[in-house]
Parts: structure tokens; sequence; C-alpha cells
């Protein structure tokens, strides 16, 4: 799976799941995406973000991102999401300084 986390600032369409076609999300690497459905029922055993969140213990979440090798994915698509929060706020900010 190859990810591009500047894909908004290039204004670039959204990458996708080489296999699933999906957005790389965090719910479709946790919860979705096929490639990693043995790791996930091996780790985690859950089929829902709620499931995942209220049942799972930590470390099996991180082991599970371990197994699969997902850290920079999972990095990359919060730092996208991060961008996408901070982004409008500082436009907003530097507008009202000009």
């Amino acid at each position: 799976m190859r990810l591009f986390n500047l894909y908004l600032l290039k204004r670039e369409n959204q990458p996708e799941c080489q296999i699933c076609h999906s957005p790389p999300t965090v719910k479709h690497i946790l919860i979705d995406c096929i490639c990693f459905s043995a790791a996930r029922q091996r780790h985690l055993g859950v089929d829902t973000l709620k499931e995942l969140f209220e049942n799972v213990e930590s470390q099996n979440v991180i082991a599970f991102i371990k197994d699969t090798n997902t850290v920079i994915i999972l990095y990359n698509v919060f730092y996208i999401s991060l961008i996408a929060l901070i982004l409008p706020s500082s436009y907003l900010f530097f507008y009202h300084i000009n």
C-alpha cells in the first residue's frame, strides 16, 4: 500500500488502497481492508470501530499495527486529518491579520 501524505496540499485525488480501492482511512485499515483480515482476527477480533475502542486492549492494537506494518500508513492518515483540521483555521488567522 502506498500513501502520499501531501495529496491535499497538492490538490490531487486521495490515494486509495491498492487492493480494495478505498481511501486509506483509519477505519479502513483497522476494520475493513481485506489485506489485514487474518491479522485483524488474530489481534483484534472485532468488526466495528466502536467494538475496537470499547473491547480491545491497546497492546492488541499495537500488535496489529506492528504485525501489518501499517505504522507509516496510519501516521500519514492521522497527519492528513490534522492538516485538514488546521489549514482552514490558519487561513482565517492570516485573513484577519492582513
